[in-house]
């Protein structure tokens, strides 16, 4: 599965994995997606953010998975998200909420 790194500092991190699928009614552009934004913690990355379109709880269609457990009270959250379709839209998505709720970790050395 190709995979993508952008280094958006050198404490956050944005993933893109991505493969090109049969066209189906889950996958309607032929593309499975996951993007996911990690930030540095006590010198190792953790995965705070993940966007993908896989099938979920029997829902298609693409959803967050909200991983940062401290700003989610020890609990991952999930929403769906039926407007984003490509990675693209998701990488967007994913570098936004790294910004607003982790900008601090930008300036950290």
């Amino acid at each position: 599965m190709p995979e993508k790194t952008d280094m958006l500092s050198v404490n956050m991190v944005i993933k893109i994995r991505w493969e090109y699928v049969k066209k189906s009614f889950e996958f309607p552009l032929g593309i499975y997606f996951a993007v996911m934004g990690f930030i540095r913690k006590n010198n190792c990355f953790e995965e705070v953010i993940r966007i993908d379109n896989a099938a979920h709880r029997g829902k298609t269609g693409s959803h967050i998975h909200y991983l940062d457990k401290p700003l989610r009270k020890g609990k991952e959250v999930i929403g769906d998200v039926k407007e984003i379709v490509h990675y693209s839209q998701a990488w967007v998505v994913v570098f936004d909420y790294l910004i607003k709720n982790y900008a601090y970790t930008l300036e950290e050395r």
